[in-house]
């Protein structure tokens, strides 16, 4: 791995935990775990539609707190 790359990872990991906790844990059990929008809904005491509008939170925070304002994914 690059320099470059290894500087966008450690931001992504500090990034992510500067989410609340229900933000974190969505991203990283389904980033990280894999797992599904209900699998997380569960866990969460959530519908599975809460679940998926709570990572899209998540995510356009993560793309602001990384100065990614464009539409490309992270």
């Amino acid at each position: 791995m690059s320099r470059h790359e290894l500087e966008a990872v450690d931001s992504l990991i500090e990034a992510v935990a500067q989410l609340d906790p229900k933000q974190r844990y969505a991203v990283e059990v389904r980033f990280y775990d894999g797992r599904k929008n209900h699998e997380i809904a569960e866990q969460l005491g959530l519908t599975p539609k809460q679940a998926s509008a709570l990572l899209g939170r998540a995510l356009r925070r993560l793309k602001v707190m990384l100065g990614r304002t464009d539409s490309t994914k992270i």
